[in-house]
């Protein structure tokens, strides 16, 4: 459940030798749930609540009145719920941020830069600093906060000023080490600046932000341009009935797809001189790995900031880790990938593991090593038979949260995007379409071609309609992809994307040790075609190094049917224990949850 929170403030503040006279704080919340499922469409409901006002002063960082806007209410985790939520409580200081704004707007006619340092570790664009400015020129004070979003990694508050203005404050959840964090928050603001200076793309102007958590919020953020209108998912309808081909099918699909699309195609339009994440050139400490990039001394190429390199944080420390995350020269575009596999064996080694947990793990290891030992040779780089294989092997720009909740219509019928985390050049052809539209489960093209679909029982229907629509939108967005992007379209065809799966696998999964199951099946479907694979060009040339025997495939099929049936016997363990706010609301209210001691449990029934 989003929890709509409000501050007003009320303090007289120094500006020189005037007074300004701003509100004392309160606190309204309202109840708002929209709930985001690609496979289902959108649910938005509203449940009213009494708003509930309390008062605050303004410096009084410590008032714990405020706390509830600094709390995450989208959901309960059934166990373990009090560290979860304690993970993703974005306390910043609000007289800081203030002092932020202030020394912004005596900052907009003095740029010396494009990026300029305001002290205590954050950074401005003095290109954006207008937006902050007024007619009377008066430095305008914070008069209002409001909690508009709490994603999966971000809390966002909406900022209004005293003169009008409006801004967009995120901060990132601490679910990641600091040093994740820091780095990545610093690549997505480079990231942002670069699009929208360099490529022209719409993106709200980025105007501060620090990846520290020593500034004057006492917590990294990003401030930006906050742009009014409606998320795009509100037009995404990715369940309407009908298959490709049908003009109305097609006109529904098009709302949502085909802005997200031209943006896709603008932003790999540039080839990079490696493979990483971007990043301002202050921003790399000296001695770190860098590339430059050709006549714009501004940006760098460092260390990929995609998340899947920085899930062993648990075992792994910052400079083991950085071992392995790159950045990675043009002459070796498969290395990233090589050395991700390689990173996910060193952490699986270094586990702690108890004597039952031994035999497990060894097998798990054995699979992400056969991913190590076949990553370099999963392209033929020499003689690829691949059409315009020298373009798709290039450095370009992947975004991973491409998706209809991350972009801005206005009014006008402009698109802004949102959420570049994690963005980082790699070879265009191991690249996915955006996670809202990719579907590899078993196609269903037309679903008057299903045998006995009329005969099939009303579950069974429900899931061959399902696999029909998915079919359908990832089919849409390949059809566009040989129609506006045709040089680059070989990267959907069905081989390539047995070839570069167990890469994609690898990125989607969320705990190594037990998602591996997908990369085991990829790996099987590969070793089972690389003789045919070999001869047309299409990986490298030599025999097969994925040692996993058909006994072990066998294995893992057996193992993956036990956790399945664990996953399905837990709660909510598709979700890992999370549970939508209001969902969870329900039923608690039914009687259905109840508490387990400091977690929660689902009642058995008699």
């Amino acid at each position: 459940m989003l929890r709509r929170n409000i501050l007003y403030f009320s303090k007289s503040l120094s500006v020189g030798l005037k007074k300004v006279r701003v509100p004392l704080c309160r606190t309204i919340c309202t109840t708002q749930v929209l709930r985001n499922d690609s496979t289902k469409g959108i649910t938005n409901t509203k449940s009213k609540i009494e708003p509930e006002e309390v008062f605050t002063n303004l410096n009084m960082d410590n008032d714990p009145i405020r706390n509830r806007m600094f709390e995450y209410n989208w959901g309960t985790w059934i166990k373990n719920d009090e560290l979860e939520k304690r993970k993703r409580f974005t306390k910043f200081s609000i007289s800081g941020l203030n002092e932020v704004v202030r020394v912004l707007q005596t900052t907009v006619d003095k740029p010396n830069s494009e990026i300029m340092d305001i002290g205590k570790n954050v950074k401005a664009i003095t290109g954006s600093l207008k937006k902050l400015d007024s007619d009377d020129k008066a430095i305008a004070n914070i008069k209002q906060i409001v909690s508009i979003h709490e994603g999966k990694h971000h809390h966002v508050y909406k900022v209004i000023l005293t003169n009008g203005k409006a801004l967009a404050l995120r901060l990132p959840y601490r679910t990641m080490p600091d040093f994740y964090t820091e780095r990545c928050l610093q690549s997505e603001a480079a990231t942002s600046y670069y699009l929208q200076e360099r490529l022209g793309l719409c993106i709200p102007k980025l105007i501060a932000y620090s990846g520290s958590f020593d500034n004057f919020l006492e917590f990294p953020f990003i401030l930006s341009e906050y742009k009014e209108g409606d998320l795009l998912m509100k037009n995404w309808d990715p369940i309407i009935k009908g298959k490709l081909g049908d003009k109305t099918v097609e006109k529904k699909l098009s709302v949502a797809i085909d802005p997200i699309f031209s943006f896709m195609k603008a932003t790999t339009c540039a080839s990079f001189p490696g493979y990483g994440s971007l990043y301002f050139k202050g921003d790399i400490q000296e001695g770190k790995k860098l590339m430059a990039l050709k006549s714009d001394d501004l940006f760098v190429l460092g260390p990929t900031t995609l998340r899947c390199y920085y899930r062993t944080s648990d075992v792994l420390d910052q400079a083991e880790i950085d071992n392995y995350t790159g950045p990675w020269a043009v002459e070796s575009p498969l290395k990233m990938i090589k050395d991700l596999s390689s990173l996910i064996v060193s952490s699986l080694k270094k586990k702690e593991l108890t004597k039952d947990s031994v035999n497990d793990l060894n097998k798990v290891i054995k699979v992400y090593q056969s991913l190590e030992n076949t990553s370099e040779k999963l392209l033929d780089i020499r003689s690829s038979s691949i059409p315009n294989f020298e373009k798709l092997i290039e450095p370009r720009l992947h975004i991973p949260d491409l998706d209809p909740m991350n972009v801005v219509v206005s009014g006008e019928g402009e698109y802004n995007f949102l959420d570049f985390e994690g963005a980082t050049t790699i070879p265009f052809i191991v690249s996915s379409a955006p996670l809202f539209i990719e579907y590899s489960g078993p196609k269903v093209f037309d679903i008057n071609e299903v045998e006995n679909f009329d005969g099939l029982a009303p579950k069974s229907k429900a899931r061959v309609e399902y696999m029909q629509k998915r079919t359908r939108n990832q089919e849409y967005w390949e059809k566009k992809l040989v129609k506006e992007m045709h040089d680059m379209s070989s990267s959907a065809s069905p081989i390539v994307k047995m070839v570069k799966d167990p890469f994609i696998c690898v990125v989607r999964n969320h705990v190594p040790d037990h998602e591996y199951f997908s990369l085991a099946g990829s790996l099987f479907m590969l070793k089972h075609a690389w003789k045919d694979l070999r001869e047309g060009h299409i990986v490298d040339n030599t025999e097969c190094p994925i040692e996993l025997t058909d006994h072990d495939f066998n294995q893992f099929a057996s193992d993956y049917d036990s956790y399945q049936r664990k996953i399905n016997s837990e709660p909510f363990g598709i979700t890992g224990g999370w549970v939508p706010q209001d969902v969870f609301e329900r039923l608690l209210k039914q009687g259905v949850v109840i508490k387990d001691g400091e977690n929660w449990k689902v009642r058995q029934k008699s």
